[in-house]
């Protein structure tokens, strides 16, 4: 069983979909998708993982009215290769591609 944290979800998304915000119910349809696809995956979208994604990343990630977004002035953190060494990495290279496929 592998556990993708929430930063890893907001980070993907974020990068394709910059002018958006996230809020728990696109969070709860993107676990299902990813969860659904890979049985062995679980996605923590918990409040806890949530509230640790902002404060662990204030440089990309800030709390809005409408969910999480985007800090301003982060597109330096928001390019491919950044999210691929921070992020991407993390994920087992046999379902990275189609977990990310799943968020843009």
């Amino acid at each position: 069983m592998h556990i993708i944290k929430s930063r890893y979800i907001l980070a993907n998304y974020l990068r394709t979909h910059e002018m958006e915000h996230v809020n728990i119910s696109k969070l709860r349809s993107l676990q299902y998708q990813i969860e659904r696809a890979h049985p062995t995956i679980r996605v923590d979208i918990s409040i806890q993982s949530l509230i640790a994604s902002v404060e662990e990343c204030p440089q990309m990630f800030v709390w809005d009215d409408e969910g999480i977004a985007r800090e301003k002035d982060s597109s330096e953190f928001f390019t491919e290769e950044y999210i691929n060494s921070v992020f991407n990495s993390r994920i087992p290279q046999e379902i990275r591609q189609s977990v990310i496929d799943l968020l843009v």
